[in-house]
């Protein structure tokens, strides 16, 4: 029986931990380069498809390196996205306060 218990705490610590991985705010770096374009696009997708996506990370740098005004319209959809959902959490908080 406490097996059963401590399966199941460390089943519900192991949720909560992704949970909490997936509601953190994507991070990216004030300057982006070909150095480092591929990390930051595997740290702007969730774990599971890193390998699917790894071997595309070269055909991302070229498509770049031939449009970089393209880098900088993604980049300002992500923030406009990471903005906008900060604005709808506050929101909610505030509503479910009343």
């Amino acid at each position: 029986m406490t097996a059963d218990v401590q399966t199941l705490h460390d089943e519900n610590k192991r949720l909560r931990g992704a949970v909490n991985r997936s509601k953190r705010e994507v991070e990216i770096p004030d300057n982006i380069d070909d150095s480092n374009l591929g990390d930051v696009a595997l740290s702007i997708l969730p774990k599971k498809y890193h390998k699917i996506a790894r071997p595309l990370i070269p055909k991302l740098e070229e498509y770049i390196a031939n449009n970089p005004e393209k880098l900088e319209q993604v980049l300002n959809q992500i923030k406009g996205v990471n903005q906008t959902g900060r604005k709808q959490e506050a929101d909610s908080e505030a509503l479910t306060s009343l």
